[in-house]
């Protein structure tokens, strides 16, 4: 909400410092707009599965200066297993032979890590709260501009030209300014749960999957987890 009138001055504020609301961060501070991102969370939220960067998002971080970083940080999947209930593998798909090198189309990494690369590059050209979200909304009264007044839970109340609710599925600030999240948010009966284990239970660089009619079991296994 708001409406950006180029920069020199304009406020911004980013709601959420997960991937959308740093990449946005960044991207609005290099047009030359004045960014503030507040975080609920009292640092990087951490944990869940890791991503992959392909196609047209190589560029995108290339052009962020981030690339060699994340090319030195990537996964490197050798080997996909299909399991049995009882644990016997029926089919193997040999994604590379050893010492052959992962493609240079497909990049995966390690959540945590490439959101402590994105919070150093935003770090130092926005401003960071954590531990604080947007907790009210409305018109600036008054003056020329279409600006919008944030209440937050902890930090003084403050006008931004511009509002970017990058918090989530359960975005507060979609809730606050378009109401209830039912009009959005629709349930696909798909469940999801993600648990990370400091050790190797299979072999380092493979994956395997179990998978019946509406229930699929995967492990995958990277360095030492």
């Amino acid at each position: 909400m708001g409406a950006p009138k180029g920069n020199g001055g304009t406020t911004v504020l980013v709601a959420g410092a997960g991937f959308a609301g740093l990449a946005s961060a960044y991207w609005m501070n290099q047009l030359g707009y004045d960014v503030t991102v507040a975080e609920a969370a009292p640092g990087i939220r951490t944990g869940g599965t890791a991503v992959n960067i392909r196609g047209a998002t190589i560029d995108v971080v290339k052009r962020m200066g981030i690339f060699d970083e994340v090319r030195a940080n990537r996964l490197s999947l050798k080997r996909w297993d299909f399991k049995t209930a009882d644990d016997r593998t029926v089919r193997s798909l040999e994604l590379r032979a050893d010492g052959e090198p992962p493609p240079d189309d497909d990049y995966e990494i390690e959540r945590d890590v490439l959101m402590r690369i994105l919070l150093d590059t935003v770090r130092g050209r926005c401003e960071i709260r954590f531990g604080d979200r947007v907790v009210g909304l409305r018109h600036a009264e008054g003056g020329e501009t279409d600006r919008v007044d944030v209440v937050f839970k902890t930090a003084a109340g403050r006008a931004f030209d511009l509002v970017l609710g990058c918090d989530g599925t359960h975005s507060g600030v979609r809730r606050l300014w378009f109401g209830e999240e039912s009009q959005y948010v629709h349930d696909l009966q798909q469940y999801f749960s993600v648990t990370i284990a400091d050790k190797l239970l299979i072999e380092r660089d493979t994956a395997q999957l179990y998978n019946e009619p509406g229930k699929a079991v995967m492990l995958n296994a990277y360095k030492d987890r």
